[in-house]
């Protein structure tokens, strides 16, 4: 079921609702649409209500005229949250949508039951990241033939070696998806993503289980600082997973989906109100 959210601050925006039980949202990446996670609907929505947002510019959903923030993107999510009369929920953020999760629980903390960063990182950028960042937005800035040849490079560099020769059609997928999203709305996610700050201290204060899903050959997020903040957090789960670089979701799903499961039942089981 697609859903528009009444919303004035994001209007022309829409989330999927999937099955029926304990509320999990499923958060996608920068230059991503909700299909991402695909494999995961599939196999949540029988035990759980699964709500999967295409984030404002991205999909179905329309950028808004506000300028956009990480933390503008957290209060879209406490929107679905609230027009679909939710108490507390589950959320799983991939990469981008990993640094909404962590604004929300900054944000919200109450209306989290377990929070989950796949491929992502509390972590504000570093000068270097923020320069990358600066370059790519100047690229895009050019023309809709330099995104596309910046897409090109971007999206297979998120894959490791081993998906990039066994996984062409996925990426090719991916990048079809990519090529549909608007310039303005690359360069909008790309200068919120720079300007975000530091979450490092919802991991110290929300006393709710976090989940990092690592992958052994990212080079968007450092596996090495994903363990450094997995430390600091008190009911803690880290997985790394082999032959994998940013995109779990297409590289080793049923991994991937294995570790979700257990993640959901542990946070169910040991529900703090």
């Amino acid at each position: 079921m697609i859903i528009e959210l009444n919303s004035k601050q994001f209007p022309n925006t829409y989330y999927q609702k999937k099955g029926y039980g304990p509320h999990v949202f499923l958060i996608h990446g920068f230059g991503e649409d909700a299909m991402i996670w695909s494999h995961q609907i599939a196999c949540l929505q029988d035990h759980y209500t699964v709500l999967i947002p295409d984030l404002p510019g991205s999909g179905k959903s329309n950028l808004p005229s506000k300028e956009l923030s990480i933390e503008l993107l957290a209060d879209f999510i406490l929107e679905i949250i609230e027009q679909e009369q939710i108490n507390q929920v589950i959320l799983l953020g991939h990469s981008m949508g990993g640094y909404i999760t962590a604004a929300f629980a900054k944000k919200y903390p109450n209306r989290l039951l377990g929070i989950g960063f796949i491929h992502s990182s509390v972590y504000a950028d570093d000068d270097i990241k923020k320069e990358t960042r600066l370059k790519s937005i100047q690229l895009i800035e050019r023309g809709e033939e330099e995104k596309i040849e910046f897409l090109k490079i971007a999206i297979p560099n998120l894959y490791a070696e081993h998906s990039k020769t066994h996984r062409k059609a996925e990426i090719n997928q991916h990048l079809t998806n990519a090529f549909s999203i608007s310039s303005s709305t690359l360069i909008a996610y790309t200068k919120a993503m720079m300007l975000r700050p530091d979450n490092t201290q919802i991991l110290t204060e929300l006393h709710k289980p976090i989940l990092f899903v690592v992958g052994n050959e990212d080079k968007a997020v450092s596996p090495k600082d994903n363990f450094k903040q997995s430390a600091l957090a008190k009911d803690c789960f880290i997985y790394l997973l082999p032959n994998v670089g940013h995109m779990s979701m297409v590289e080793d799903k049923d991994n991937l989906q294995k570790i979700i499961n257990r993640f959901l039942e542990y946070v169910l089981q040991h529900k703090i109100v």
